[in-house]
């Protein structure tokens, strides 16, 4: 009966002992996929492919303000930083396409997106609103001025000697400021 127990064990401690290294690199593959999977959620669709090739303009959005680190992990990658915005936490680098993968997956890096042409789509709000008849000022057609016009502004706090208040002599033409508040302080 002891030499059946002996046996049981032995057999379940092989068994256990040759599944262990399994387990181990099926949790490493795991962590390797979800690590690009982590990637690809952090890059524009133009990259997500990995086809790019040369080098390209980026904007890169940082988890807080760009950092050496972030700069460093560039130049490793064979990029150069053109310019950081702290207030946006963004910087705009040149990279090769072959290092954007890599840099998506660094854990302060938040997106990557190329740095694309952006072009006002405005076109309905200045058609609307008269504007492109006044920025036209084609001859031959009725002058807009604005002249007999009045503007009431309603504001919390307005800098009344602002040169946009002013006419083209260079005087306010601000007619009235009335202060609802009772205080001593005027914008």
């Amino acid at each position: 009966m002891l030499r059946r127990i002996t046996a049981y064990l032995i057999l379940v401690s092989l068994v256990l002992v040759s599944v262990a290294p399994l387990t181990t690199f099926a949790a490493t593959a795991k962590k390797s996929n979800n690590g690009q999977a982590q990637a690809h959620k952090k890059l524009a669709p133009e990259f997500e492919s990995g086809n790019a090739t040369g080098s390209v303009r980026v904007i890169i959005q940082t988890k807080g303000h760009p950092s050496a680190d972030q700069e460093n992990a560039i130049s490793k990658a064979g990029g150069s930083k053109r310019d950081a915005y702290e207030a946006l936490d963004t910087m705009v680098a040149d990279v090769p396409a072959s290092s954007i993968q890599s840099l998506a997956a660094r854990d302060d890096i938040a997106y990557i997106s190329p740095d694309r042409v952006v072009k006002s789509q405005g076109n309905f709000t200045t058609e609307t609103t008269g504007a492109a008849q006044v920025q036209a000022g084609t001859s031959g057609s009725p002058s807009l001025t604005g002249k007999g016009i009045t503007i009431a502004v309603l504001d919390s706090g307005i800098s009344s000697s602002h040169p946009d208040f002013n006419g083209q002599n260079g005087k306010s033409r601000i007619l009235t400021s009335v202060d609802y508040t009772n205080s001593a302080l005027s914008g």
